[in-house]
C-alpha cells in the first residue's frame, strides 16, 4: 500500500494512494502447490488453491483458483432482505527465459461475481429492501518481455495489457442497465544503475479507454499518454532520496504535470528511521462517471465532471528494538483534493445530478500509528491505528470515511507449511 499522491510513476487516479497487488508466482524449484481458507462474520467464506512450476534457470508458471462468498445482510436500515456476493476468480501468471538476460512473460485473469443490493424504487426513489441483484464478468491479461544491457546495470521492460468488464443489473428479474468497458495499454520501463547509490527510472506509457451501456448512442473512448522519469540516490550512508516527475496528455482534459519527491535517513548505528514526502496528482474522471447509466438514474454520469487534482505531504519516524524484533511508528500527513469527484445522495429525483465536483479544495489530515513484535519465532503481533480529520469547502466533514481505524492482527506458524492469521 503506497500512501499519497503517486501520480508520477503511476498515472492518473492515483491521487490518494496505490494498492499493489502482484500475483503470487512459483519459487521453489518443481512443483509445488499451497491453499488457504477464511471464515468470519455472516457467514463469510474465502478458499484458494495454488499450483506451480519453477525451473533451475529461473523459469516458471503458476496458476490460482479463488473464491469467496458471503450472506452479509441488508443495506436497506429497515430491511431483513440480505444482501449477498459471491465470486470465482482464475488467475496465472508465467516467465521464461530465452537467455540469462532476456525473459517473456504473461499475466492473466478471469472473474464471475454475482452482488445482491437494495435499489430505489419508484416513486420516491429513497433506498428501500429491494431484491436487486447485478452480474459481472472481467478478463484481463498482460503480455511483455523484459532484458538486461550492461552485466544488468540497465533493466528494460516492455509490455501490452488489455481488460474487459461487462456489468449487468436486474430489479425484480428484469434488466435495469448494463454496461460495457473495456481498456488497453502499451507501456515502456527503463532502470539504469550506475552504481549502487543511483539510480534512474523512466518510461512512457498510453492508456485508451472505451465504454458502452443502453443510453448511449455510440460508444465512448478516451486516451491519455505519459512520460517520466524518477532519479534515486543516496548521498551518505542511510540517506535515501527520490525525485520525480511525470506530463499526462489526456484526449478529453489536456496536459497535467505531477512531482513527487521523498526522502528516508536510518540514522546510523541505531534502528531509527525518518522519513518524509510531498507530491502531486491528478484523476481524470472515468466514462463511467461521465456517461455511466442505471434504471433508477438514466443520466447517473455527469459529462462536465472536472479532474480531480491533489497534493499531498506527510512526515514521520519509525522505531526498531533488538534488531528488527520491535517496531513503532508514527506519521503525520495531509492531502488537499481539488474538484473532488462526489456522489450526491438526491441522485435519481428530477433533476438532480448523480456525481458532481465539490467546490473547493476537499481537506484531509490525520496520523497513523502502527506496531509490530515478533513475540517469538512463529508467534507475531501487529496494530495499526489512523485518525483521519476531513473537511470540505462548506465545512462539513467528509463522508464515508472513518475518523478513527483500529486493525489489530496476530500471525502464527505452528508448522513450517501451515501459517495462520
Amino acid at each position: 500500500v503506497l500512501k499519497g499522491s503517486q501520480s508520477t510513476l503511476y498515472g492518473g487516479d492515483a491521487v490518494a494512494g496505490v494498492i499493489s497487488i502482484e500475483t503470487k508466482g512459483a519459487t521453489k524449484p518443481g512443483f509445488s502447490q499451497s491453499g488457504g481458507a477464511e471464515y468470519g462474520a455472516y457467514n463469510t467464506f474465502r478458499g484458494a488453491y495454488q499450483a506451480g512450476y519453477a525451473a533451475s534457470d529461473g523459469s516458471n508458471i503458476s496458476f490460482t483458483f479463488q473464491g469467496v462468498d458471503t450472506d452479509s445482510f441488508s443495506s436497506a436500515a429497515v430491511g431483513t432482505e440480505d444482501d449477498g456476493y459471491d465470486n470465482i476468480t482464475f488467475s496465472g501468471r508465467g516467465e521464461y527465459f530465452i537467455t540469462p538476460n532476456a525473459k517473456v512473460f504473461f499475466a492473466a485473469r478471469t472473474l464471475d461475481a454475482t452482488h445482491n443490493f437494495d435499489g430505489y424504487p419508484p416513486p420516491f426513489y429513497t433506498l428501500g429492501d429491494t431484491n436487486d441483484y447485478g452480474e459481472t464478468t472481467q478478463h484481463a491479461g498482460r503480455v511483455g518481455a523484459e532484458f538486461t544491457l550492461l552485466d544488468g546495470a540497465f533493466v528494460n521492460t516492455f509490455a501490452l495489457q488489455g481488460t474487459k468488464i461487462d456489468r449487468d443489473n436486474f430489479s425484480g428479474g428484469v434488466s435495469s442497465g448494463w454496461f460495457e468497458g473495456d481498456r488497453i495499454k502499451g507501456e515502456y520501463k527503463g532502470v539504469l544503475s550506475f552504481n549502487d547509490k543511483l539510480t534512474l527510472l523512466a518510461g512512457a506509457d498510453w492508456e485508451e479507454t472505451g465504454a458502452d451501456n443502453q443510453n448511449l448512442a455510440s460508444r465512448q473512448t478516451a486516451d491519455v499518454t505519459g512520460a517520466y522519469a524518477q532519479l534515486m540516490m543516496e548521498p551518505i550512508d542511510g540517506l535515501v532520496l527520490t525525485g520525480g516527475g511525470r506530463i499526462d496528455d489526456h484526449s478529453n482534459f489536456g496536459e497535467f504535470k505531477t512531482y513527487r519527491l521523498t526522502a528516508a535517513y536510518l540514522i546510523p548505528g541505531t534502528e531509527t528511521k525518518l522519513h518524509a514526502s510531498r507530491s502531486t496528482g491528478f484523476r481524470a474522471p472515468s466514462l463511467d462517471e461521465l456517461f455511466g447509466s442505471y434504471a433508477f438514474a438514466p443520466d447517473y454520469g455527469n459529462p462536465n465532471l472536472a479532474p480531480e487534482e491533489s497534493e499531498s505531504w506527510d512526515a514521520g519516524i519509525e522505531q526498531g528494538f533488538a534488531n528488527g524484533r520491535y517496531k513503532i511508528g508514527a506519521t503525520y500527513f495531509t492531502l488537499d483534493t481539488e474538484n473532488l469527484i462526489t456522489y450526491n445522495f438526491a441522485c435519481g429525483a428530477p433533476g438532480a445530478l448523480c456525481l458532481v465536483n465539490a467546490p473547493g479544495v476537499t481537506q484531509r489530515q490525520g496520523v497513523e500509528i502502527s506496531a509490530a513484535a515478533l513475540v517469538t519465532e512463529g508467534f507475531a503481533v501487529t496494530a495499526a491505528y489512523t485518525y483521519v480529520d476531513t473537511e470540505q469547502a462548506n465545512g462539513q466533514r467528509l463522508v464515508r470515511l472513518p475518523r478513527h481505524n483500529l486493525v489489530l492482527g496476530v500471525d502464527l506458524q505452528p508448522m513450517d507449511k501451515v501459517e495462520l492469521n
